[in-house]
């Protein structure tokens, strides 16, 4: 109906495209990462661990790199959980800036403006 204000409000915002980005990193990005650097293997570094120490290396050093390299590759996968626990708490604290909506006002940085701005950033990265 003309004059109810619900049209004007929709006019007045616009898709929270940084909320897409947070949601796309927390589902797909990371998660696609953490697969690529996991393959199956457990440890990153077991692998190469594995191969050191089964090798017939005739290295005094070698236990102790093994050891330390292990110490290393052993927080990797633990750091993608936190990564998609952390994007997660940015999803919400931004659903809550903007009072639990998908939208936020028309012109804010973090609507349509935040598409070409991240289009930018990818572009940029691919040179």
């Amino acid at each position: 109906m003309a004059g109810d204000g619900q049209g004007d409000q929709a006019a007045e915002e616009e898709p929270n495209l940084y909320l897409v980005t947070l949601q796309q990193c927390r589902d797909s990005l990371i998660p696609g990462a953490r697969d690529a650097v996991y393959a199956g293997q457990g440890d990153p570094g077991s692998s190469i661990a594995g191969a050191v120490n089964g090798g017939g290396w005739e290295c005094t050093s070698a236990g102790e790199w093994v050891t330390e390299l292990l110490e290393h590759t052993r927080t990797v996968l633990p750091a993608f959980d936190d990564a998609i626990r952390d994007v997660g708490a940015a999803i919400s604290a931004e659903r809550a800036a903007h009072g639990g909506k998908d939208t936020v006002p028309k012109d804010h940085p973090h609507g349509l403006a935040w598409s070409r701005s991240w289009h930018n950033i990818q572009r940029m990265n691919q040179y």
